[in-house]
């Protein structure tokens, strides 16, 4: 029972694009990491993580070479879901 209530729980959806594609030229500035929180939503939560990746690295445009990574955490009456980006910023 409990699986059959796992697997009608669980989510899934395509691949959505969450910035445009690099250019084919261009110059990388260094590593960058960004973190947003939030409850529902996965892509708010890819998105504003990838943005705030981009606002510590001053002139970046873009990501490259991008890693994501989950955090749920379980706070007793709710939960909280984190999104992790690292990669290398460009312009």
């Amino acid at each position: 029972m409990l699986l059959l209530v796992a697997s009608l729980s669980a989510c899934s959806t395509g691949y959505v694009m969450v910035a445009a594609r690099p250019p084919p030229q261009y110059t990388t500035l260094g590593p960058t990491e960004g973190k947003y929180c939030g409850q529902f939503s996965a892509l708010r939560r890819f998105q504003g993580a990838y943005a705030n990746a981009l606002a510590k690295v001053p002139g970046a445009r873009s990501l490259v070479q991008v890693e994501l990574q989950e955090e749920w955490r379980w706070w007793g009456l709710g939960f909280e879901n984190c999104a992790i980006i690292r990669g290398q910023a460009i312009r």
